[in-house]
């Protein structure tokens, strides 16, 4: 992930969930590209536990991690029960 792009909240997040799913992070200009663009950069940097999914199934995966992340859904330190 570079800096050099200012990414909105959201995109930070889709970014940073997309490394669960993919080899790599989503580059920032993934966010300018049209579909066919995108689809064909998942499709090339699926992580090999999803190489059966469709682009459009591993974007959903990104997307459903990327919303949990955003809304602060995760098991945070403070919250653990001793």
């Amino acid at each position: 992930m570079t800096n050099d792009t200012k990414l909105s909240f959201e995109d930070q997040c889709f970014q940073w969930a997309s490394g669960f799913y993919c080899a790599d992070h989503l580059p920032d200009e993934w966010f300018n590209w049209d579909n066919e663009k995108q689809d064909e950069w998942l499709e090339d940097n699926k992580w090999e536990p999803f190489e059966y999914y469709s682009p459009k199934d591993v974007w959903a995966e990104i997307a459903s991690l990327s919303s949990r992340i955003e809304k602060g859904e995760y098991p945070k330190k403070e919250d653990k029960k001793s």
